[in-house]
């Protein structure tokens, strides 16, 4: 990674909320480049943080209460999948992102 990726990677986390630094994170998320997060996506972050509650000795959180839960905050136009829309429209994108890639944040 070069150092003004890493600068911009590093502002985008700071700015979750502004819908441009969602924007950003979205294109990292979207690891299929769909335009969407499916249940696949979300799978594949979360299973990370699942990964570390164990080494940290937490009891994992099930996958399927937690993709409900996004789904439900999120309410997407199309039930089965979230746009980049969806996430600045809910107001809840960077929480979302938060779940998806950071354990201390997931808890909060």
């Amino acid at each position: 990674m070069h150092y003004k990726t890493y600068l911009d990677f590093v502002f985008a986390l700071e700015n979750r909320r502004e819908p441009q630094a969602m924007q950003y994170l979205f294109r990292i998320l979207d690891v299929r480049h769909r335009g969407c997060l499916d249940v696949f996506a979300l799978n594949f972050f979360f299973r990370a943080i699942q990964k570390q509650m164990k080494q940290h000795g937490q009891d994992p959180i099930s996958f399927h209460d937690v993709k409900d839960e996004i789904f439900d905050m999120v309410k997407p136009i199309d039930p089965l999948r979230i746009t980049v829309q969806d996430l600045v429209v809910s107001g809840q994108g960077d929480t979302v992102v938060t779940i998806l890639i950071d354990l201390n944040g997931f808890w909060m």
